[in-house]
């Protein structure tokens, strides 16, 4: 195996030849792949904000991402739409109504409805994510698949369109007009399978409809009802065969009702007589859904393992025992846009270069799609066809242009491109392979038996026939052995049909064997029934060699191809096979001139050129010459060949100059001078033409070289394109960073305000507890400036009565464990000091934070409240009765000694002014004055002695003191009065 087939077989060509009628199933309706690159976030804003959450569908974005690159892309889809929107992982069942994005760095692709992420690979060249996506989603999905190419430069996503067109998928493409970048909305819509081109805003209406009509709708008029369907059915073929004059009737009906279904449900029709009636008169309709028929979808090296058999078993067998101008015919029956029938001249090119030899080869390739054959004969194809053609030969047979790459004219001039119908027209003949791979499976066995006889008709014996995996010999089994059963490549094994072009003498001069070195066992009778077989080839070529002239064949460049006779007296050659000799470059002097216009007189006229009496020098003597040169119209094959004649002329009238001048009179001499002067203008204008042809060819060579000084500069242009790709990719990440920025913008805007807002004191301290930031709150306690970040903490100064705060944070970043601790400043004010570890959104450690708040009030407070406990405790240990009033003598509190002695209760007294305490027991205007003078005056009393009686303890004597209580926390003026029994 040769390098280059190395390369063929090391090679990953992701396409498959699956047939389209072996549909998977999937609990999802549809999934609509979409591919974009720069500018993408834009038209995704525009697609995603009008699509609705609850659709059924699945949505895999495929964005040309930086490698190296984080991606932000998930949180700003998720913007713009209610559906969850995931980051891709691998092994994940695809979910309905929602959205998944490949992360970077990765190939994502689709398999039993879970998607699987490939890492790349080493020297992966040019990335096209978009196609390979594309691709395993058609495989997987088959028709229930929605393309979708929005903003970007480049061409990814168009080989993977031709991948969901042939499984039954609808396309949908950004306008170039609304797109922010239009390389990749143009070149998909360049390759002719697109349905919609559509805003991105528009694109989701359109979808949603699609849907309802293919999908949801589960009966279809195409298929509900039996006889409708074959009338109308029948009128739309009839209209196509009308519009186009190719008939579709053999075709399989199921391919055909979907395709028609597909083409309904995209117009909007649910009804096939609807559909029927919109395609009368309708050219357009008719051509859209012709085409549509075709599925012309075609990559290079599609199957690897079908090219892999051919280079290795078959192309080696075209070569064997050929000559090299023996022409090697090989048909490509709808070859749609080209790539198979290049693919199979690279794989020649590649065997002629290892046998060092070059052979004339002539493929047909044809389709009835005028369209895809007037791509092909083009040979220009977008740039990613790198995914499909091995590297090296991408560099050897193409050559990069600005719109692509173009196919080498030496690969180019082996194809011969036309529009011809497999069914209808006269196959080709004399084949040696016919490659017709993924046709017959969408014609039914009756013209799938017609067209193999056809391919049997058209192959020489021994020929190679491949078809498709999905597709077979049927009842032809026996006019062909298999090769390769897996791969479907067979050979004749019958003479077939086709006759032998007749051969001239020509050809019978060079394959007759030489006489004189035949083995004596070939003199002899070899078959009864033909005896004299034998002896009449020795009597042909004794006659060839003792009676017929010089004779040399010759090709219309002048290389010599046989010689027959003696050629020392013409030509500086031996006799006997030579090869690329220059037939004028050997002529004799004085023979030069006169070949060289008669080859190029027979070339261009086409017919045989006669000169007379060429007078030349040879073994020092002059002789004279008859030359004529013939050209040969039927060699084995059919090439154009010259026979070059040279006789002898002996002429009566050529004796000494003696006798010459007494034998012609002045008259004749005069005469005979007149005409060899006419001869010799003649000859000079001739030769001169003959001069101008050899400087038109010396014209072409120099523009070959013009052509290589091109493709030297299309490798500059090919950097120049890797760079666009980085730039591409740089495009993607500057828009997710200005994205990134705004939001970093607006978050530090929330931020600053927060965190200069809140009373809480913060600063942050970084993993060497220098300050990182601070808000104005904590300037409060310690005395920072902006000048301080990047200080220790340390070194700052602080009010708080807090020496052990650079050990605490450094406790607290090695622990995890916050500390909290309550400080006072040196002003008396009162800190509640809390420090945590900072941790990133990554959870990372990467430094602490420092926060206080102001306790002073609460520390007051609980004081306060520690007092009132204190005050009370005592209030109820007193053993004689107390009374606490206000300044309007209700009654406060009381302890509990009162409250055992007077024999009342809690509720009976709180709240009670004194006059009503007792049910007016208490009423006593001395003792009411007393204590008004007491809340009003300060003037307390002591040991008032008063007799009183209280119906409850009786008519007894009280002393009673009362003295004022001084304001707290903003209360009025109260007293409390002690009451104590005389005894």
């Amino acid at each position: 195996m040769n390098d280059q087939e190395n390369g063929l077989v090391e090679t990953e060509i992701t396409a498959s030849s699956a047939s389209p009628e072996t549909p998977q199933i999937h609990s999802v309706p549809i999934i609509v792949g979409i591919g974009a690159s720069a500018g993408g976030i834009e038209s995704f804003e525009a697609f995603f904000s009008r699509m609705p959450a609850l659709t059924g569908m699945t949505f895999v974005i495929i964005q040309h991402l930086a490698p190296q690159h984080t991606s932000i892309l998930p949180d700003l889809i998720q913007r713009y739409t209610e559906m969850p929107v995931k980051l891709a992982q691998n092994d994940t069942t695809v979910e309905p109504n929602t959205v998944y994005i490949i992360p970077p760095n990765a190939l994502l692709g689709l398999f039993n409805g879970k998607l699987q992420l490939l890492g790349p690979t080493e020297n992966m060249g040019v990335r096209l994510p978009i196609d390979y996506f594309f691709r395993s989603l058609a495989d997987d999905m088959q028709d229930r698949v929605v393309g979708i190419i929005l903003s970007g430069t480049g061409s990814d996503g168009s080989l993977g369109l031709k991948a969901i067109k042939e499984k039954g998928g609808i396309i949908m493409v950004e306008d170039p007009a609304s797109a922010q970048y239009d390389g990749m909305p143009r070149s998909a819509i360049a390759t002719g399978l697109v349905d919609f081109v559509l805003p991105a805003s528009a694109m989701p209406e359109k979808l949603t409809s699609y849907k309802r009509l293919a999908v949801d709708a589960k009966t279809n008029q195409i298929t509900a009802h039996g006889k409708v369907t074959s009338e109308y059915l029948q009128q739309i073929l009839f209209m196509i065969r009308t519009n186009t004059g190719h008939d579709f009737s053999h075709y399989k009906e199921s391919t055909m009702r979907r395709r028609i279904e597909r083409l309904m449900a995209m117009n909007q029709i649910e009804d096939i007589a609807d559909y029927a009636r919109f395609l009368q008169n309708n050219t357009i309709g008719i051509q859209v859904l012709f085409r549509d028929l075709l599925i012309g979808v075609t990559t290079f090296f599609r199957d690897k393992d079908v090219f892999v058999s051919l280079q290795k078993s078959v192309i080696p067998h075209l070569f064997e025992n050929r000559h090299a101008q023996q022409s090697l015919r090989i048909w490509v029956p709808g070859c749609s846009t080209g790539e198979e029938a290049y693919s199979i001249a690279i794989l020649l090119r590649e065997q002629m270069a290892v046998l060092k030899q070059e052979f004339k080869v002539q493929i047909f390739a044809t389709d009835i799609d005028d369209q895809a054959v007037n791509f092909a004969r083009t040979g220009l194809y977008p740039l990613n066809i790198a995914q499909d053609v091995p590297p090296e030969y991408l560099q050897q047979y193409f050559f990069e242009t600005s719109n692509g790459y173009q196919v080498v004219k030496p690969l180019r001039e082996m194809l011969v491109f036309a529009q011809h119908s497999v069914i209808k027209d006269p196959p080709f003949t004399k084949l040696d392979m016919i490659s017709c791979r993924n046709l017959l499976i969408y014609l039914d066995s009756q013209l799938q038996n017609k067209v193999l006889s056809y391919f049997h008709f058209a192959l020489a014996p021994g020929g190679f026939l491949i078809l498709g995996s999905s597709e077979s010999l049927g009842s032809h089994e026996r006019e062909f052995s298999v090769v390769d059963a897996p791969r479907r490549i067979y050979q004749s094994s019958q003479n077939g049909s086709s006759a032998r072009l007749k051969i001239d003498l020509s050809s019978v001069i060079r394959d007759l064997p030489d006489i004189r070195n035949m083995p004596e066992r070939s003199l002899q009778k070899t078959d009864r029934n033909r005896p004299s077989v034998a002896l009449r080839d020795i009597m042909e070529t004794m006659l060839l060699n003792d009676w017929t002239p010089t004779c040399i064949i010759i090709n219309v460049q002048g290389h010599l191809r046989y010689v027959h006779g003696q050629t020392s007296k013409y030509l500086e050659i031996t006799s006997g096979s030579v090869d690329q000799l220059d037939i004028v470059r050997s002529a004799r002097e004085g023979l030069k001139i006169p070949l060289t216009t008669a080859i190029y007189r027979a070339v261009t006229q086409q017919r045989e050129i006669f000169e007379p009496s060429i007078r030349l020098t040879a073994e020092a003597h002059d002789i004279y010459v008859n030359l004529t040169v013939k050209p040969l119209t039927q060699t084995i094959e059919n090439d154009n060949l010259l026979a070059v004649f040279f006789q002898d002329v002996d002429l009566p009238y050529l004796l000494d100059d003696a006798e010459k001048e007494s034998s012609l009179s002045t008259a004749d001499e005069r005469e005979q001078k007149y005409r060899l002067l006419q001869q010799e203008l003649h000859d000079t204008r001739e030769y001169l033409q003959a001069t101008i042809e050899e400087l038109k060819s010396t014209n072409e060579e120099m523009q070959s070289i013009n052509e290589e000084l091109q493709s030297a500069n299309e490798e500059l242009e090919t950097s120049q394109e890797e760079l666009k790709a980085v730039n591409e990719e740089l495009l993607t990440v500057n828009t997710e960073l200005e994205e990134n920025v705004k939001e970093l913008n607006a978050a530090n805007n929330d931020l600053g305000n927060t965190f200069n807002t809140i009373p809480t004191g913060i600063i942050l301290l970084d993993m060497d507890f220098r300050v990182r930031r601070f808000n104005s709150a904590a300037t409060q306690v310690f005395k920072l400036i902006p000048a301080d970040i990047g200080r220790s903490i340390a070194h700052v100064f602080s009010e708080m009565n807090y020496s052990t705060l650079l050990q605490d944070a450094e406790q607290v970043f090695h622990s995890l464990i916050p500390h909290v601790v309550d400080v006072q400043s040196k002003n008396g004010s009162w800190f509640a000091l809390q420090i945590r570890p900072y941790r990133t959104v990554q959870n990372a450690i990467k430094g602490v934070v420092v926060s206080f708040n102001d306790i002073t009030t609460n520390k007051q407070t609980e004081a306060i409240q520690a007092a009132r406990v204190l005050a009370e405790s005592i209030f109820n240990t007193v053993r004689e009765p107390l009374l606490l009033l206000d300044s309007s003598l209700h009654i406060i509190n009381a302890n509990t000694a009162f409250f055992d002695i007077f024999h009342v209760s809690a509720e009976e007294t709180l709240g009670q002014h004194l006059t009503e305490l007792g049910q007016g027991t208490w009423q006593i205007p001395a003792l009411i004055n007393l204590i008004e003078a007491v809340i009003q005056t300060n003037t307390p009393f002591q040991d008032y002695e008063m007799a009183h009686e209280f119906p409850i303890v009786g008519h007894k004597e009280m002393l009673i003191n009362a003295r004022q209580i001084p304001k707290i926390d903003g209360q009025p003026l109260m007293a409390l009065v002690a009451i104590e029994e005389i005894p």
